[in-house]
């Protein structure tokens, strides 16, 4: 049971009991990439056995918004293991503050991603804290959606369906995971990017786990001149996201499910933006693939252009302002335009 009427509330890490538990960005990336595959595999189990069941409907009488029982797992093994780990983690999870199950808990491989870094060079990442410098407890939140596309899964839509994890230094986010448990019927496939190490991706077996040297670079698509594909949202129709459509020029429109569904079609050249200019999604929606198109040169704003904070607040979760995201930063301006009302300042 959610431990607050609100499903959002923050998941407040509590002091370790002794001793100093270090926070270092290559360990904590190589836990959230690894548990998310654990996550993932779990996922397809509860579908496989029949145990994916609809637990609520947190949509409070709007738009259907449901939670199953793939929900919690899924958190719980992301959650508590990463909590088991560091328990002075800041965590902010969609299911909200759950009692620990510690039959979830996994032992993450926090050496999983050490291949991407130079022993003998400095071990900077593009900001300003390095791979293995100890952080301030503070200044990291970690933003769970431990299964993003809920209503596409519980309709087998599985194609939609991702976990994500993205973590935020500073109020930004640096780092994100985007796992595809059904990237093919038989295959899973993990998706991961952080400032300064670019986008990497591996394709998994059903039931295998991820392999340090098994990685593959991200190179991006290669599209014809011109094309102006839009994805947006299939189940939430809204005549502000129809009239931005239609003054971005789209030659084509792309409906599904899932935030980071969208931001794989980005990633996959099947779009060139993903335009929702509306409230609706949350933090932990857009910050493992905020994380990733900014690897990438890419950008994700709100439909003024402005960047979100990414802060551990409760009250800060809700992307007020809609979501317009591209593959390259370039490419922004345009769509910001379009979402522009008639008469609004400037």
């Amino acid at each position: 049971p959610l431990a607050s009427p609100s499903h959002f509330l923050a998941i407040v890490g509590t002091m370790a009991a002794a001793g100093h538990v270090r926070l270092r960005m290559g360990e904590l990336l190589s836990a959230c990439v690894d548990l998310s595959v654990v996550a993932s595999g779990a996922i397809r189990t509860l579908v496989a056995t029949g145990g994916a069941t609809l637990t609520a409907d947190k949509s409070n009488g709007k738009d259907f918004d449901p939670q199953t029982v793939a929900d919690l797992t899924s958190q719980h093994i992301i959650v508590d293991s990463l909590r088991s780990m560091w328990p002075r983690l800041q965590i902010i999870g969609e299911e909200g503050a759950l009692e620990t199950d510690t039959s979830l808990i996994h032992r993450p491989n926090v050496g999983l991603l050490e291949t991407f870094v130079d022993p003998g060079a400095p071990r900077a990442l593009g900001w300003d804290v390095a791979w293995d410098n100890d952080l301030d407890w503070e200044d990291v939140t970690v933003f769970v959606d431990p299964l993003d596309g809920t209503k596409e899964f519980t309709e087998g839509i599985h194609s939609a369906v991702t976990v994500l994890i993205g973590i935020a230094y500073l109020g930004r986010p640096v780092a994100g995971i985007i796992q595809q448990p059904w990237y093919t019927e038989q295959t899973q496939r993990c998706v991961w990017g952080c400032e300064g190490l670019g986008v990497h991706w591996q394709t998994l077996a059903k039931d295998e786990a991820p392999a340090a040297g098994g990685w593959v670079a991200h190179v991006g698509p290669s599209v014809k001149p011109g094309r102006n594909i839009v994805g947006t949202s299939r189940s939430h129709g809204r005549v502000e996201i129809e009239a931005a459509i239609k003054k971005s020029m789209a030659t084509e429109v792309i409906r599904s499910g899932g935030a980071g569904n969208k931001v794989i079609q980005l990633m996959e050249g099947v779009i060139d933006c993903y335009l929702f200019p509306v409230p609706g999604t949350k933090r932990w929606d857009t910050c493992a693939g905020e994380a990733i198109l900014r690897a990438s040169g890419g950008a994700l704003t709100d439909r003024n252009g402005a960047a979100y904070d990414y802060v551990f607040d409760e009250a800060m979760v809700f992307n007020t302002d809609g979501v317009v995201a591209v593959r390259s930063a370039d490419a922004l301006l345009p769509y910001i335009a379009a979402c522009r009302v008639p008469g609004a300042a400037l």
